[in-house]
């Protein structure tokens, strides 16, 4: 059952307003929800969706998950992926969708869905106008933003719209950028961007104006505290447990909630068949001598749990902050669905619309729930269990470059490197392709790393290529250094389109510096690697036929 949502009425009145206003007509502002963990934020954002659909406005919403590091534009993606229903699909099917959706959207506006193809991972990465806009990158962001800006201006000109931006702190620098334009749209048409974050530095500034409005979830007063656990018991509440509340929980609605199930679990709240209501047991709650914070209060919520839920929880906090049941029954809970029912009536993971075709997904209420039914697990079995769901993910969706990312993490985390580094590479393609920055392209230094640890020749030419191309994009002074690495462990190996990439971009990098000789040598040695490597394909295609 859903909590009660209390204490935030003057944000919400306040948004609810510009949710209304926008319907009418007006032009939208920028506001951001910053709180810490357990405040309220992701309650906030569905109460807010519930109010746009009351008053017939569209809502879009984009969030990144931890493991999501791999791809600069995640966000967007899981933004495209929502709202043209692309789960499951392979990405010639997801093409058609995605096309369908912006001529619902923004029809006869001549918006080319290869951009959104970008953002969403399934780019015709075969068509020869895809290939020549990744080339030039500074004109490759400049037309991703233009598409995009152009797209909700057109949007917004049919429909007002509500856009949802969660956990902003998750968010990689060239998603926000993207955002900080979408911003400018709201600011001028009939949008309303709301975005959530945590109070710690995010990749950019933000928000981008000082005008932008910021909403800070400050603690919950007494009143606030007794009236959450009045929604949780459905009774009137014991003055007890509310000074409780208002001592342990810091006013953190999360934390209160989670005191609330520690008591019932105890037995110092508890109902009796002789009197209507809950009984507060003041000694039975000094004896329990709960923890003092929502982490220990959570670990101990969980070691209340019977055994075989607890397990199944356990298990579920190794996949991540979401997970699936197929998964949970792959790794030994055959008849899992009846735990995820009980723990699913207990609040701590609900149900969500599954990103992988014909599987049953969940989610943990809150991170802190995820990450301290981890921590708990022992070390082995967090092992295992990682290898378990990398392999798993493999299976269903190892062509998917979404989640690319997550199987790299999952491999990494369960100390199998060498099945770690396809998938590092993957994902490290999709931050160059998206040239990210440098400072946050963090599988592309990892994959380097590790193909240099595992001795792995073709992966260290790979990974190498990729660093050099995201630092000539960034104007490192290494990126000499790693082409021309790039190149010689290519030739090494006989690895001709890795070297006439690496020959090309090396052509490209003495041009700019005006070495107009060596660029001239590396461009006539990437015509001959591309050309040696044009005759190795036809000729194996004339074995094989």
């Amino acid at each position: 059952p859903r909590s009660p949502f209390v204490g935030r009425d003057e944000e919400m009145a306040e948004l609810t307003a510009a949710i209304v206003a926008i319907g009418k007509g007006a032009s939208g502002v920028v506001a951001t929800i910053e709180a810490t963990p357990g405040s309220g934020k992701s309650r906030m954002v569905l109460e807010l969706r519930n109010e746009a659909e009351e008053h017939d406005v569209h809502t879009l919403a984009a969030r990144s998950a931890p493991f999501g590091h791999g791809s600069p534009f995640a966000p967007w993606g899981d933004m495209i992926d929502r709202a043209a229903g692309l789960a499951g699909l392979a990405p010639g099917a997801a093409r058609h969708k995605v096309r369908a959706w912006l001529e619902e959207t923004a029809p006869d506006t001549g918006t080319d869905a290869r951009w959104f193809d970008e953002l969403a991972n399934v780019a015709d990465t075969s068509d020869p106008e895809i290939q020549r806009r990744r080339e030039s990158p500074a004109q490759f962001r400049q037309n991703l933003r233009e598409t995009v800006v152009t797209w909700l201006w057109a949007y917004t000109k049919r429909r007002p719209i509500v856009f949802f931006a969660e956990d902003l702190h998750w968010w990689p620098a060239p998603s926000l950028e993207l955002l900080a334009n979408a911003a400018q749209v709201a600011r001028k048409s009939p949008m309303l961007l709301v975005a959530t974050r945590r109070p710690v530095p995010l990749a950019i500034e933000w928000p981008p104006e000082t005008t932008d409005r910021v909403l800070s979830l400050g603690s919950l007063d007494e009143g606030a505290l007794q009236a959450l656990a009045h929604g949780v018991l459905g009774a009137e509440v014991p003055k007890g447990l509310v000074q409780r509340l208002v001592t342990s929980s810091g006013g953190n609605p999360f934390f209160a909630e989670e005191l609330v199930q520690a008591f019932i679990d105890t037995g110092a709240l508890r109902t009796s068949p002789e009197r209507s209501g809950w009984i507060w047991d003041e000694a039975k709650a000094e004896h329990a001598n709960l923890p003092t914070t929502v982490e220990g209060v959570t670990q101990a919520r969980i070691d209340a749990l019977p055994a075989r839920e607890r397990h199944v929880l356990q298990m579920a906090a190794g996949a991540g902050r979401t997970f699936w049941q197929g998964l949970i029954e792959a790794m030994g809970e055959t008849e899992a669905s009846d735990a995820l029912r009980q723990l699913s009536a207990r609040d701590l993971v609900h149900g969500r619309r599954s990103r992988l075709a014909g599987e049953i997904e969940f989610a943990f209420k809150h991170a802190t729930i995820q990450t301290v039914a981890y921590e708990n697990h022992l070390k082995r079995e967090r092992v295992a269990d990682h290898r378990r769901v990398a392999e798993w993910l493999e299976a269903r969706a190892a062509a998917d470059p979404e989640f690319a990312p997550t199987i790299s993490e999952h491999f990494l985390r369960a100390e199998e490197k060498a099945k770690a580094l396809p998938y590092l590479l993957r994902s490290a393609e999709e931050q160059v392709r998206a040239h990210a920055r440098l400072d946050q392209a963090t599988d592309v230094e990892l994959a380097a790393q590790l193909a240099e640890q595992l001795l792995d020749e073709p992966a260290r030419a790979r990974s190498l290529l990729l660093r050099g191309r995201l630092r000539r994009i960034a104007g490192h002074s290494d990126a000499e250094k790693d082409l021309r690495e790039a190149l010689a462990a290519a030739d090494g190996i006989d690895d001709r389109p890795v070297a006439a990439e690496a020959a090309v971009n090396l052509a490209g990098l003495l041009y700019q510096q005006g070495d107009l000789k060596g660029a001239a040598e590396q461009a006539e040695r990437a015509l001959k690697a591309t050309s040696a490597a044009q005759a190795a394909t036809l000729s194996r295609s004339a074995r094989s036929s």
